[in-house]
């Protein structure tokens, strides 16, 4: 789950959204309740400051001022399931990012549209490839200056999952990693050319360097609770 760097850090837990002063410590409630229950997972800034917050189980993708504690838009499923109508595509929306203009949106459905999908300022949004194509995926980020998109599956206790890249210059995706049992991914932060992400099956955090051939996977810490 990508999180934008600040200079206080946004945390999501039961409901519960609070910002932590990094300078003082001090803690900040934003909103409580019933707003955002529903697998509150992922969450990115647009270039507004306006802080979109996906949640998986309950179906939508909330948008919200962190200076007033109010949402002030939720993109919710309305039941249409058809491309052509003016269903939003937010359907079961687990991990969310924005390109560096913080304007174009990148989100993943594992459960219903089963892809990753793009969402434009004042929408639609569309998939980015095909319907159904990627069941479980899970987290999704971006490469430093927002060519690349990577993506993931997650919670599949098979040893099917994979991670991918989807390159938005030459519209091809590619497998980086598959064959791994139960989850490739469960949140990814990008630097340098490499992907840093946990491994919650095994119990640790791995580095992903793309700029090798395969794509090498090291440990970077170990005896993380699975």
């Amino acid at each position: 789950m990508q999180k934008q760097s600040i200079h206080w850090m946004t945390i999501i837990c039961l409901g519960v959204v609070m910002a932590l002063n990094k300078t003082d410590a001090d803690t900040t409630i934003l909103i409580q309740g019933s707003a955002l229950i529903g697998g509150v997972n992922g969450m990115y800034f647009d270039s507004d400051n306006l802080l979109h917050v996906a949640q998986v189980y309950g179906r939508t993708i909330s948008i919200l001022d962190v200076d007033t504690g109010k949402i002030v838009e939720q993109l919710s499923y309305n039941g249409e399931e058809s491309l052509d109508s003016d269903s939003n595509l937010v359907a079961f929306p687990d991990d969310l990012i924005f390109c560096p203009d913080g304007k174009t949106m990148y989100y993943t459905d594992p459960a219903y549209y089963k892809t990753v999908l793009k969402r434009l300022p004042g929408g639609p949004s569309e998939p980015l490839l095909p319907i159904g194509s990627i069941p479980f995926v899970n987290p999704v980020t971006l490469s430093t200056d927002g060519s690349r998109v990577y993506y993931a599956q997650c919670w599949n206790n098979q040893d099917d999952n994979g991670l991918f890249e989807f390159d938005l210059v030459t519209n091809e995706s590619k497998t980086i990693l598959a064959g791994i049992h139960g989850c490739a991914s469960n949140a990814m932060a990008y630097k340098n050319t490499a992907l840093y992400t946990p491994r919650p099956f095994e119990g640790r955090v791995v580095k992903v360097d793309l700029g090798s051939t395969p794509a090498r996977v090291t440990t970077i810490t170990t005896g993380m609770v699975s």
